[in-house]
């Protein structure tokens, strides 16, 4: 059953930039160096993988941050949002020659992740196993259709 909330004008131009953001990370993430100076520092940047799904009474949110130590991730739940930091240390070596080659991504990242469906903020649970974070996100009731008033 699907929920009603009131119609946000900037909600999708959200949801399009979140989009955006992620295709041009994944065009700039090839693991080849860009030609452009200016989109070095995006091409580097780290940006975890995230997977939205949901059943009947909880919304699933999982996303891939392999190497990010579980002191290093803050997580924030809004009823209709998932903002998910963290950092990525480079592991520094005293002796270390010329790197020839690295798809490695160090760095703060942030993501904002929409979520389907309101869910009840206060009730979400987290668990994080081999470089996985997972929510679990309790859906919230539908809100009531309206009351029914009688003309007089």
């Amino acid at each position: 059953m699907l929920s009603r909330r009131w119609f946000d004008p900037f909600e999708e131009m959200r949801s399009i930039i979140d989009e955006m953001d992620r295709m041009m990370e994944e065009f700039w993430s090839t693991g080849i160096e860009p030609r452009r100076p200016a989109r070095r520092g995006l091409a580097r940047r780290f940006v975890p993988p995230v997977e939205v799904t949901e059943d009947e009474n909880n919304v699933y949110v999982r996303a891939a941050v392999p190497g990010v130590p579980k002191d290093k991730l803050e997580i924030t739940v809004e009823e209709d949002r998932v903002y998910l930091k963290g950092e990525l240390q480079e592991q520094k070596k005293e002796e270390k020659e010329g790197v020839f080659y690295s798809e490695m991504r160090y760095g703060t990242f942030e993501r904002a992740i929409a979520l389907p469906t309101t869910v009840k903020a206060e009730e979400a649970k987290a668990e994080y196993h081999n470089g996985v974070v997972e929510l679990t996100l309790p859906k919230k009731a539908p809100e009531s259709k309206g009351v029914k008033i009688r003309l007089e």
